[in-house]
């Protein structure tokens, strides 16, 4: 086959051979496609806590677990919630158990 052939056969391949430009995509568009669906799930939860801690007797009680560290003195306040991450803990895993692959 010579060069002219085969360049007029790249050609008609690139016109009929594709219905669509092939999509080169740079680490840019990989960056800014994960900090728009991370935004978009940071959001979701984000209203997922809000509509929880509205309904009466679960979101009230949440943080407010015996075994949360609250420590006021002054105007300092501190508060670390270890009993509630500890359930939260047990809770997650479980739930990421029954959706693990066998």
């Amino acid at each position: 086959m010579n060069i002219w052939a085969r360049s007029r056969r790249l050609k008609i391949s690139r016109i009929f051979g594709r219905k669509r430009p092939m999509m080169h995509t740079t680490p840019l568009d990989t960056l800014s496609r994960f900090l728009i669906s991370a935004g978009l799930v940071l959001a979701g939860a984000g209203a997922l806590l809000y509509l929880i801690g509205r309904i009466p007797g679960l979101g009230q009680g949440m943080g407010k677990l015996p075994g949360d560290i609250f420590i006021r003195k002054g105007n300092f306040s501190f508060y670390f919630p270890v009993a509630t991450c500890v359930l939260l803990s047990v809770l997650l895993t479980l739930v990421f158990n029954l959706f693990k692959k066998p």
